[in-house]
C-alpha cells in the first residue's frame, strides 16, 4: 500500500456540540486500562462505572458534567489548547483505508518509528516488532491487537485538523485505530468505515502535539 499525503475523505453525519466531545473522551478514557482507575479516584466508583458501561445516549446532564470534570482533571493539560482553539466539531465516517493517512501526535517515541508521522508507517513498524522507545505504547498495542473487537469500542476516536480536507491528527483512539488499520493491512475482518469525531480550526496549530 502506497503512502500518500492526498486529501483525506471523511463523510460527515452530524455536527457535535462541545459537551458531546467531552463525553466521547470520557467514554473511551474511563474504559481504558491506562486511565480507568484515575476516573474512579476523581469521580467515585459508581459514577466511573456508569461512564464506563452505559451508552453515551443515555447519559444525564449529571453524567456529562462528571465526564467533563473527569477528563479535565486527568487530561486537561493535553486537551486544553485544543478546546481553546474553538474547533468546529462533527461526527463522521472515515473509510478504513484512509486511516493510513492519519497523523500520530508529535511525540518523540512515536517519531522514532514513524518519522513522517503517518499511521501506516507507525502500524507497520509495530507489527514488525519495533517498539516505541521509553514508552509503553508498543507493548500495550501488541497486548490488545490479537483479541481486538471493533464492535466493542467505547467512544469514537478523535481527530483534529486545520481544515476539512486534512491532514488529520489523532488526539484520542490511537490504539483502536492502529488495531483496525493493522487488521485491514493483514486482510482480516474489519469495518469498512470508522466513526470518528473531527475538530477543525485554523488555530489548531496552537496545540503543541500537532
Amino acid at each position: 500500500m502506497a503512502r500518500t499525503s492526498c486529501t483525506t475523505v471523511l463523510r460527515r453525519s452530524r455536527f457535535l456540540l462541545e459537551r458531546g466531545v467531552w463525553c466521547q473522551f470520557a467514554a473511551a478514557e474511563a474504559d481504558s486500562g491506562r486511565y480507568g482507575d484515575l476516573f474512579e479516584r476523581v469521580l467515585g466508583r459508581d459514577q466511573a462505572i456508569r461512564l464506563r458501561t452505559s451508552p453515551i445516549g443515555s447519559w444525564t446532564d449529571t453524567d456529562c458534567a462528571a465526564a467533563r470534570r473527569g477528563v479535565t482533571a486527568i487530561r486537561g493539560d493535553y486537551l486544553r489548547p485544543i478546546f481553546d482553539a474553538k474547533p468546529d466539531w462533527s461526527i463522521g465516517w472515515l473509510p478504513v483505508e484512509q486511516l493510513a493517512r492519519v497523523q500520530v501526535i508529535r511525540l518523540t517515541p512515536f517519531l522514532a518509528i514513524a518519522p513522517e508521522r503517518d499511521l501506516y508507517t507507525f502500524v507497520r513498524a509495530l507489527d514488525e516488532g519495533r517498539d516505541t522507545p521509553g514508552d509503553g505504547f508498543g507493548a500495550g498495542y501488541r497486548k490488545v491487537r490479537p483479541n481486538f473487537d471493533p464492535g466493542r469500542m467505547r467512544g469514537c476516536p478523535i481527530l483534529v485538523g486545520r481544515n476539512d480536507g486534512g491532514p488529520y491528527t489523532e488526539v484520542e483512539g490511537l490504539t483502536r485505530m492502529s488495531c483496525i488499520l493493522s487488521r485491514h493491512l493483514a486482510g482480516e475482518p474489519r469495518p469498512a468505515e470508522v466513526e470518528v469525531v473531527l475538530g477543525v480550526s485554523p488555530r489548531i496549530n496552537e496545540w503543541p502535539f500537532l
